[in-house]
């Protein structure tokens, strides 16, 4: 399973430029299939001091960052799934740049 999420995670780095490009926002948003599953990915637009009004007050009243959004996917996601109430896109695996997720 593990391998799996790595092989995603490869194929989306090696393929990015060829990727459908479905959305822009704080992200550029990829729909793309891999082994006939569609996968959604993320990568941040934001990143060091290029970030938006927002991230600019979170970092200087929390010292929380855009990137740290991104470190603690895997912890935020563990929590929805404890919350019916809250539809989400199930996630897949992120790295630095790179955030992806079922398409659902």
């Amino acid at each position: 399973m593990k391998t799996d999420k790595i092989n995603i995670l490869n194929y989306v780095k090696n393929n990015l430029h060829k990727l459908s490009e479905i959305g822009i926002s704080s992200n550029k948003i990829h729909l793309f299939e891999y082994n006939e599953k569609k996968y959604i990915s993320k990568t941040p637009l934001m990143t060091g001091d290029n970030i938006s009004p927002f991230w600019i007050m979170m970092k200087n009243i929390f010292s929380f960052t855009f990137e740290k959004q991104i470190s603690q996917l895997k912890n935020i996601y563990s929590t929805l799934k404890e919350n019916p109430h809250i539809p989400f896109a199930p996630f897949v695996i992120s790295e630095k740049n790179i955030m992806i997720y079922e398409f659902v």
